[in-house]
């Protein structure tokens, strides 16, 4: 979901849905702006939850487990699918979706997304549904993989938007992880990061327009809402956008959108 605080709306990208001042009951650009003034993903997500009366799940447990997966999946070998735990799931909320669980250093789950199984252009839900009250700026949402597979650390912990991003350059032995919207980091992500050996981060997000804002660009009125501001400001860590892994790099100068659209068709 993107949220628009001088427009005053918010849509989300997967399915369409949209929320206005009016939807949260104010009435003016400068009410709206203040009331997701430096909102995470999940400050968002709780806010619908609220308006639409959906009660937050904080002990949640994953969708009913069906089976492993038998063959890669969008070029992200079945191997590496086994290892994070994926799994397809065929009956409930999330019937017909490959599951993806995210699991923090100490193998507490701590949330998970469901992606359609496929590419049916007739599928009348969203592409993606995410776990109420996930949490996604708490933990590197793949640091367990990370250091199950021990993958170098010396050339930074890569950020990139979405878990299938992050997962086709871990088949790669890049390090990355998901941001799944969120923007300001918070010191426990912080903690994960040097637990698991890094000591620089690299900002690498898709390769359109909103990729480049969200990096480094201002928006048009002027006022910076960068990720490398919000995170320098908070966080005296290593953050850039330069990057040691020349396939990431490499991204930033073809027609690809992103690192998953970039290695699956690439391959």
């Amino acid at each position: 979901m993107f949220l628009n605080t001088q427009e005053g709306y918010g849509k989300c990208t997967s399915c369409g849905f949209a929320v206005t001042p009016k939807f949260f009951g104010v009435g003016s650009n400068e009410q709206i702006t203040e009331l997701f003034r430096n909102a995470t993903f999940s400050n968002v997500l709780k806010k619908l939850d609220e308006k639409l009366k959906v009660e937050e799940i904080t002990n949640f447990s994953l969708p009913p487990f069906s089976s492993e997966p038998t063959e890669d999946y969008r070029g992200i070998p079945k191997d590496l699918l086994v290892k994070a735990a994926v799994y397809n799931c065929t009956s409930g909320r999330f019937k017909d979706r490959l599951i993806f669980p995210f699991y923090d250093l100490d193998n507490t789950l701590v949330g998970y997304t469901g992606r359609i199984n496929g590419d049916n252009p007739n599928f009348s839900n969203a592409k993606y549904m995410h776990a109420t009250g996930i949490k996604t700026n708490q933990s590197v949402l793949y640091g367990k993989l990370i250091k199950d597979l021990n993958l170098d650390t010396t050339k930074g912990l890569v950020l990139v938007e979405g878990n299938l991003d992050a997962l086709a350059l871990i088949s790669k032995g890049i390090p990355a992880t998901p941001l799944l919207g969120f923007k300001n980091p918070t010191s426990n992500f912080i903690v994960d990061t040097i637990k698991l050996g890094f000591d620089n981060i690299v900002i690498a997000f898709d390769n359109d327009e909103a990729g480049h804002n969200k990096m480094y660009h201002t928006n048009k009125d002027d006022k910076d809402h960068s990720i490398f501001k919000y995170w320098t400001k908070e966080f005296s860590c290593k953050l850039g956008f330069y990057s040691e892994y020349s396939l990431v790099k490499s991204l930033y100068k073809t027609k690809y959108k992103d690192f998953h659209e970039f290695i699956y068709e690439r391959n």
